[in-house]
C-alpha cells in the first residue's frame, strides 16, 4: 500500500507541475498560487491535521494531551493567537517564529507563548505569522503537522481571520465543542465553511467529565442529529474526553486517570487513521484543489474559443452590450457600498446610545447591589478577626466586581452589535453581491451562447467579529491603610462604631466609581463604534474586490482576444486551433487527475 500510494503521490505532482506551467502561460495568477502551494505539501509530504472550534472549547490543552506534555499556552482567558504548526523532531524541542516580513527566529520553548499568545502579543504587535514547534512524538511521524488554531468566536476579528484563512491548507480537522453546550448556529456556520475545504473532520466533545453519563449521552446524541442531518456528514461519531484530565494523567503517569479522560478511545481512532488514512485524505485533498483549478481553466477557454469563432464586428456589439452589463454591474456595487455605509451609521448610532443608556441599569445597579450585599456581611460579622480579614479583601472584591460587571456590560452589547451586524448587514449585504456576480455570469454565458460551469466565488461568508477592548479599573487600595489602623486603634473599640466607619468607605469608594463610570465608559463606546466603522471597511473592500474579479477576468479575456483579431497576421482557424489545443491539454490534465482520484479512492 505504501508504495502505491507513494507511486500516486508522485504522479499528483507531476500533474500539479504541468498545470501550474499551463497556469503561468494563461497569466492566472491565483491558479498558479494554489497550485505552488499544493506543490510544496506535496514535495514536503506535510499533512497538516487542524484543531478547530470555537474560544475555549480547549483545542491548546488537547494538543497538549495528545503529545503528553504542556506544548501550547492555555489560560483561563482566550489565549492562542497565532497559528502553531507542531511537526517531528528527533533532536529534542525547539521552536522557530517567523515574522510578516518573512524573517525567523530560533527561541527556546519557553519563550513560545510570549509570540502566540493575545496576552502577551496583543494585537499582534511583534507581526508574528506563524510558530513553528518541534517536538518528538509518535502523532507526528511520516510528514504530519499537528495544528493550533486561534479560536473561532473571538473577540478580535484578527482571529478568526486567521483561523478561516488556515482552511485551504488543512487536510483534515480536529473539531472541538464542549459538553456545557450544544452545537451553537455559530459553531454550525464555521462547520459548513469547514466542510468546503476538508474531507476529513474528527468531532471531540471535550470536558466530558463535567457532566453525568445521562446528561452526556444526550448532548452526543442532540450534537450527532445536527452533524448528521443539517450538516449532511453521514455516521459521524463524536468522541467524548476530558483533555485537561487526560493531560494531568500523562503527566503524573497515572493510568487510571487516563482511562477516565476517555481520550484513550480517540487515540486508537487517530493511529489507525496516521497509518492507513491519512494519505487517501491527503491525495484526495490534493486532487479536490487541483480539479477547482482545471474547471476555472475550462470556463475561460470555453468563453476564449466562442469569441474567437465571433466575427469581430460582432464581437465589438457584445463588447458594447457587456460594457453596458458592466456599468451597471459597478453602479449596482456602488449602491451596495452606500447601503453598506448607511447601514452602519445606522447602527453605530443605535448602539452608542444604547450602551450610554445601559451603564446605569447593567453597572451601577449591580455597584449599587455589591455594596449592600457588603454591608450585609458586615452586620453579621461578630469578632474583629473576622471584620480585618473581610477589610484585607475588600479592595480586591470591589476592583474584581466592577471589572466583572462592566466586562458582562460590553460582552452583552458586543453580542448583540455583532448579531445585528451579521444578519442585517453582512448576510444581506454579501447575498445581494452573490446575486450581482451570478447574474453578470448568466449574462456573458447567454451573450457568447457558451455553457459555462458555475463556480461561485468565494465571497466573505464568516460571521464578521468586531474587535474588543480590555477595561482598567483604578487598583488603589483605599482599604489596606484602613486595615493597618484596624489593628493598630480599632482594637480598644466597640465593633459596632468599626462597622460604621467601614460602611462609611465602602460608601465613598463605590460612590467615587460610579460618578467615574460614564467618562471612563464613553471612551471605551466611541472606540468600540470606530471598531465597527472598521469592520465595514473590511467587508466593503471584500465586496469590492470579489465584485470587480469577476468583471476584470471576462474583460481580459474578451480584450485579448479583440486585439488578437485586429492583428493583420491573425487567422480565425489557427486562434481557434490554438485554443482548442490548449482545451486539449486541460482535459488531458483532468483525465490524468481523474485516474489518479480513481486510484486513491481504492487505496
Amino acid at each position: 500500500m505504501l508504495e502505491t500510494y507513494q507511486k500516486r503521490k508522485s504522479d499528483l505532482f507531476l500533474v500539479s507541475n504541468k498545470i501550474r506551467d499551463f497556469a503561468i502561460k494563461r497569466n492566472d495568477k491565483e491558479a498558479k498560487t494554489i497550485i505552488e502551494h499544493s506543490m510544496d505539501k506535496i514535495q514536503k509530504n506535510q499533512f497538516n491535521l487542524v484543531t478547530l472550534g470555537q474560544l475555549k472549547r480547549g483545542k491548546s490543552t488537547f494538543i497538549n494531551s495528545i503529545l503528553g506534555k504542556p506544548i501550547c499556552y492555555t489560560d483561563i482567558l482566550p489565549t492562542s493567537s497565532s497559528i502553531v504548526e507542531i511537526k517531528n523532531s528527533p533532536n529534542g524541542d525547539e521552536a522557530i517564529i517567523h515574522f510578516n516580513d518573512n524573517t525567523t527566529k530560533k527561541i527556546p520553548m519557553a519563550e513560545l507563548h510570549a509570540y502566540t499568545t493575545a496576552q502577551f502579543n496583543p494585537n499582534n504587535e511583534k507581526r508574528v505569522s506563524k510558530a513553528e514547534v518541534y517536538v518528538q512524538s509518535e502523532y507526528l511521524t511520516g510528514g504530519m503537522t499537528l495544528v493550533d488554531t486561534p479560536g473561532e468566536g473571538s473577540l478580535d476579528e484578527t482571529h478568526n481571520a486567521i483561523a478561516y484563512d488556515y482552511l485551504p491548507k488543512a487536510d483534515a480537522a480536529i473539531f472541538l465543542i464542549t459538553s456545557d453546550l450544544p452545537i451553537s448556529s455559530a459553531e454550525y456556520k464555521f462547520l459548513q465553511e469547514i466542510k468546503k475545504y476538508i474531507h476529513k473532520i474528527f468531532f471531540l466533545l471535550n470536558k466530558s467529565d463535567t457532566i453525568n453519563n445521562t446528561d452526556l449521552y444526550k448532548v452526543l446524541q442532540y450534537n450527532k442529529e445536527i452533524i448528521e442531518n443539517r450538516l449532511g456528514i453521514k455516521d459521524a461519531k463524536i468522541f467524548p474526553v476530558s483533555a485537561k484530565l487526560a493531560l494531568e494523567a500523562k503527566l503524573e503517569k497515572n493510568s487510571d486517570k487516563l482511562k477516565e479522560s476517555k481520550l484513550p478511545n480517540f487515540e486508537e481512532v487517530l493511529k489507525e487513521f496516521i497509518l492507513n488514512e491519512k494519505g487517501k485524505v491527503f491525495l484526495i485533498a490534493e486532487g479536490k484543489r487541483l480539479k477547482f483549478i482545471i474547471d476555472k481553466l475550462r470556463n475561460g477557454l470555453k468563453l476564449e474559443k466562442k469569441m474567437v469563432n465571433t466575427e469581430i464586428e460582432e464581437l465589438l456589439k457584445k463588447k458594447k452590450i457587456l460594457e453596458e452589463e458592466i456599468k451597471n454591474q459597478r453602479i449596482e456595487k456602488v449602491r451596495i457600498l452606500k447601503d453598506v455605509t448607511r447601514m452602519v451609521n445606522g447602527l453605530r448610532k443605535e448602539i452608542e446610545q444604547r450602551m450610554v443608556d445601559s451603564i446605569e441599569s447593567k453597572i451601577t445597579k449591580n455597584i449599587l447591589k455589591f455594596k449592600e450585599d457588603k454591608f450585609t456581611e458586615i452586620n453579621q460579622l461578630k469578632k474583629h478577626s473576622d471584620l480585618k480579614q473581610m477589610i484585607n479583601n475588600l479592595n480586591f472584591d470591589l476592583v474584581e466586581a466592577t471589572k466583572e460587571y462592566t466586562r458582562k456590560w460590553f460582552t452583552d452589547e458586543q453580542e448583540d452589535a455583532k448579531f445585528k451586524f451579521n444578519t442585517e448587514i453582512v448576510e444581506r449585504y454579501t447575498s445581494e453581491a452573490n446575486q450581482l456576480v451570478y447574474k453578470f455570469q448568466k449574462i456573458v454565458s447567454q451573450l457568447f451562447d457558451v455553457e459555462l460551469k458555475e463556480i461561485k466565488e468565494k465571497f466573505f461568508e464568516k460571521e464578521f467579529i468586531i474587535n474588543n477592548f480590555e477595561f482598567s479599573v483604578d487598583s488603589k487600595n483605599p482599604f489596606i491603610h484602613f486595615a493597618e489602623w484596624l489593628g493598630r486603634t480599632f482594637l480598644g473599640r466597640v465593633l459596632g462604631s468599626q462597622k460604621k466607619s467601614i460602611k462609611s468607605h465602602i460608601e465613598e469608594q463605590c460612590n467615587e466609581i460610579i460618578k467615574a463610570l460614564p467618562e471612563k465608559l464613553t471612551k471605551v463606546i466611541y472606540a468600540f463604534s470606530d471598531a465597527i466603522h472598521k469592520s465595514e471597511v473590511e467587508l466593503k473592500s471584500l465586496l469590492s474586490r470579489d465584485i470587480e474579479i469577476n468583471i476584470k477576468t471576462i474583460e481580459r479575456i474578451l480584450n485579448r482576444t479583440i486585439e488578437n483579431m485586429k492583428n493583420k497576421t491573425f487567422e480565425r482557424a489557427e486562434n481557434e486551433k490554438e485554443v482548442d489545443g490548449l482545451m486539449g491539454v486541460v482535459d488531458y490534465f483532468e483525465a490524468e487527475l481523474d485516474v489518479i482520484n480513481e486510484d486513491v479512492w481504492n487505496l
